[in-house]
């Protein structure tokens, strides 16, 4: 199972993965970054009472929606390296039809859905809590969908993201539910969750590239050297023919197929 897991791992492109996990990265950074930028602009917001969907309307709402677009092209380089790096099974090809999915609905949410500032101009989504259950659903099921694979890999990602899992499913009614002085601070803990889930497949795949590359780099080290220890053709140290050598007094010693030897032949007189 060892061998054929080191298989697929030298055919993936191990800078791609790299790279696409320093994006997944980036992008909870932006996304993080951009939320306390923004409550520094926005005046009289209070981070416990208001929710980030407060931010991203008003003045500086410009702010939070990048943010929120940063955090999408993170979801989707997740999606493209854990379709590039398929652990295999059903399973994970749900979760990553489901990162996928997730990064266009933030996007839609960040571009379109003026929600917090009673704006009716423009182009206005008026489905917003169609979109949060569908975060809510999605941000459930894809790290579900993708432990038992990621397994194979590392026992603690797939702990650490069933937990998250768990977490996420027990907050989000809490969250619907809870009154709007405490909601704020209720929508972060939950936008944590997201990254740390996006933040473990980071990690996971991050990981997986370095061996691909570690791989790569002994491949070409050791073809060299094994080229070096070839033994050219008339040397000495190059193996006789098979079918025997001469014997010092003219005969042909025979060896067998299993190298063992036959009694010398001599050839008759004519």
């Amino acid at each position: 199972m060892a061998n054929s897991r080191d298989h697929r791992v030298r055919r993936e492109s191990p800078y791609l993965l790299m790279a696409l996990a320093v994006i997944g990265i980036l992008g909870c950074t932006v996304l993080v970054s951009g939320m306390f930028m923004a409550q520094a602009l926005v005046p009289d917001y209070h981070w416990v009472s208001d929710t980030i969907s407060d931010l991203a309307a008003g003045e500086w709402e410009i702010v939070m929606d990048v943010a929120l677009y940063g955090f999408a092209v993170g979801l989707l380089a997740v999606s493209l390296a854990a379709a590039h790096a398929h652990l295999g099974g059903a399973g994970w090809s749900i979760g990553v039809l489901s990162l996928a999915i997730l990064a266009g609905l933030v996007i839609v949410i960040g571009s379109r859905n003026e929600y917090g500032d009673s704006d009716d101009q423009g182009v206005v989504i008026h489905i917003y809590l169609y979109l949060v259950y569908g975060l809510g659903a999605l941000f459930t099921l894809a790290p579900l969908c993708m432990a038992g694979a990621i397994r194979q890999h590392a026992v603690w990602a797939q702990r650490t993201l069933i937990g998250l899992a768990v977490v996420w499913a027990v907050l989000c009614p809490v969250f619907l539910l809870s009154p709007t002085s405490i909601d704020g601070l209720l929508e972060r803990l939950l936008g944590l969750i997201a990254c740390t889930m996006v933040l473990t497949l980071c990690v996971v795949f991050f990981q997986r590239g370095h061996r691909a590359r570690h791989h790569d780099d002994h491949e070409l080290r050791a073809t060299p050297l094994r080229a070096a220890r070839m033994p050219e053709a008339g040397s000495p140290q190059a193996k006789p023919m098979a079918g025997g050598r001469k014997s010092p007094s003219g005969g042909l010693i025979e060896t067998s197929p299993r190298g063992q030897r036959l009694p010398a032949r001599t050839s008759k007189p004519t």
